[in-house]
């Protein structure tokens, strides 16, 4: 299967990375080259116009990135602050939408285009129960 983003064909086994990745990272003193290099990932990856990595090569990298991890409380802080600017599209049409069913439903189905992380969504007429994965 593939996804065509801005007139580029994307392998849907490639997850999308948004272009600032590398600045948030480097905003907070990560070696990002380095990283790229102990994990055999191609270091003009954040170079391209539409970065992408394997899941693998997404996990394997975040390892990487984690181990340089010196203060315990960094990924708190990258996780509650955002000192990069960036537009994603999935997040953007989910929170297009006009209710909460349809956000989730939407980022649910398009939340897999930027990250190793999905939902899946389990629905009757009461409730939506949502299972991260």
């Amino acid at each position: 299967m593939f996804i065509r983003c801005k007139n580029k064909v994307v392998e849907s086994s490639q997850l999308i990375l948004d272009g600032r990745y590398e600045d948030l990272l480097s905003h907070y003193k990560f070696n990002v080259e380095e990283a790229l290099k102990k994990e055999n990932i191609s270091e003009d990856c954040f170079k391209k116009l539409h970065p992408s990595m394997s899941e693998q090569q997404y996990y394997n990298f975040m390892a990487a990135i984690g181990d340089q991890i010196s203060d315990p409380f960094t990924p708190i802080e990258i996780a509650t602050t955002n000192p990069i600017e960036s537009f994603s599209q999935p997040i953007f049409a989910a929170y297009s939408s006009r209710n909460g069913d349809i956000f989730i439903k939407r980022l649910a189905k398009y939340k897999k285009l930027i990250g190793p992380l999905s939902f899946k969504l389990d629905e009757d007429s009461r409730q939506l129960s949502i299972t991260f994965k």
